[in-house]
């Protein structure tokens, strides 16, 4: 007999009143928990621990010594040269957790009822075929399937109502025959997988790496219910066209994430509806302009090094959260002014708009920004990195009070320009900066008591932004465009 780390736990009168004194004292186990629960009667045949058998007298073996374990509150890991699969369910009842790994098995059949919570199949060199059959009409619940590293595997049955847990990797064909209708939570797949059968209603959708057979939604949506996906993530891939879309009433979450080349095409005219949008490190993309029809309350944009403009971007009247970050080309983003405010409760959760490191985001002055960053500031608000008036926190709250100020701002009261080279400043000026297109303070006068004049021939051609600011605190932006 070969069974390794054993931990069997016998659940009896005496145990229970045992267990209750020792609750009072010190922590102890969730299965001991579990035991105490059932302390008012006896509880027969209970047992937990970690069981490994590697051949088939280890099963023999544990039936004679420990044969009152029908409800097996552990794991039990099968390996080896271990084939008695069907010995296990004379012995046990139920398990938690049955783990096939590095077993010379060729195929099996499980039971897919509430006799097992989850299912581990790895690293099986000899495996061709698995089956999760349920063997009565009743409601089959699972809580997991992961399969991972069986090099022969090309079929899985699955005969389930309802599965929290299916994640699958796979090098080979592998095709996954449903045999009813289902409802999955959390599905994931790597390799080249296909399905037949029946279909799953889904709730979120992963992709674990690299997935050649995975191309767009049309793919991944094929076999199941298409209405029912909340979130959708993708990533690592070399290629993925979002065609098949049109299916998906509404998307919770949709994430993408270093995709070398992703088509936006298959959203041109749906109207759908996604509540977070992030997209990152997706270096094709210039716009959204495929997107136009469609509605984000959340946005979040980091590292798209092609992005020019947001033109087409999905936004929503009122929005939850926006971010920029790091998208080097990143200029126009006046798609910006559609958006009319945040939500009210946008105040609960701090950290929700960010615009970080966009070298040539100069304006973002738009009004649902002004009225965070004027009315809220840090830390809901987070501009940082960027140039010109959306340089900061503090360049773009003073951009947003000069274009809200009631009492105006009259520029010729203190501007004149006398030539092209040559500006007069006017008395009662508090301040005047001038800055260059990359954010830098060139020029600075400090609450000048007299006027004077500002020659530009000593500036390089180029972009400027002049912040003049008067004795009541008024703020006027002028950009300058130097040609030489």
């Amino acid at each position: 007999m070969r069974i390794v780390e054993i931990n069997i736990l016998r659940l009896d009168n005496f145990t229970c009143h045992f267990l209750t004194i020792f609750r009072k004292i010190t922590w102890i186990s969730t299965f001991t928990l579990v035991a105490l629960m059932g302390c008012s009667k006896l509880l027969k045949g209970q047992c937990s621990g970690n069981l490994i058998f590697n051949e088939n007298q280890d099963l023999d073996s544990f039936r004679v010594t420990q044969g009152n374990c029908q409800k097996f509150l552990g794991s039990i890991t099968i390996t080896g040269d271990f084939t008695a699969i069907d010995g296990l369910f004379e012995v046990f009842d139920t398990m938690l957790t049955l783990n096939i790994i590095k077993s010379h098995i060729d195929s099996f059949i499980m039971p897919a009822g509430n006799l097992v919570y989850s299912y581990a199949v790895k690293n099986n060199q000899n495996l061709k075929k698995v089956s999760f059959q349920n063997a009565e009409d009743h409601k089959a619940v699972l809580d997991g399937i992961f399969v991972e590293k069986n090099p022969q595997l090309t079929e899985i049955k699955l005969d389930v109502s309802s599965l929290f847990n299916f994640y699958v990797k796979t090098d080979t064909l592998l095709n996954v025959v449903i045999q009813r209708n289902a409802q999955i939570r959390h599905h994931a797949t790597s390799g080249n997988i296909s399905y037949s059968g029946a279909k799953f209603k889904l709730w979120y959708q992963y992709d674990l790496e690299v997935n050649d057979s995975l191309s767009s939604f049309t793919r991944v949506l094929d076999h199941f219910i298409l209405d029912s996906i909340e979130n959708i993530r993708i990533f690592n891939r070399k290629k993925f066209d979002c065609s098949g879309v049109e299916g998906i009433r509404q998307i919770n979450a949709l994430s993408f994430w270093n995709i070398d080349s992703l088509s936006l095409q298959g959203f041109e005219g749906s109207k759908q509806r996604i509540n977070l949008l992030y997209i990152r490190d997706c270096p094709n993309i210039r716009d959204f302009v495929p997107m136009a029809d469609t509605e984000a309350k959340s946005i979040s944009l980091t590292r798209i090094p092609d992005l020019v403009t947001l033109n087409g971007l999905p936004v929503s009247k009122e929005m939850t959260g926006l971010f920029l970050v790091e998208n080097g080309k990143l200029e126009n983003i006046d798609r910006l002014n559609e958006v009319e405010a945040f939500v009210d409760d946008f105040i609960e959760f701090p950290n929700r708009v960010g615009f970080l490191d966009n070298p040539k985001i100069s304006f973002c002055s738009y009004p649902a920004i002004c009225d965070l960053v004027v009315n809220l500031g840090s830390p809901y608000v987070n501009i940082s990195g960027n140039v010109m008036d959306c340089m900061d926190n503090e360049s773009a709250k003073a951009a947003c009070i000069t274009s809200t100020a009631d009492h105006g701002f009259e520029l010729e009261k203190w501007v004149v320009v006398s030539d092209q080279n040559i500006l007069f400043l006017k008395d009662d000026l508090k301040s005047a900066k001038m800055y260059d297109s990359s954010g830098k303070l060139v020029w600075y006068q400090n609450a000048p008591t007299n006027s004077y004049n500002l020659n530009l021939t000593s500036f390089n051609g180029g972009l400027y932004l002049m912040q003049l600011q008067d004795a009541e605190g008024a703020m006027q932006t002028i950009k300058w465009v130097i040609v030489w």
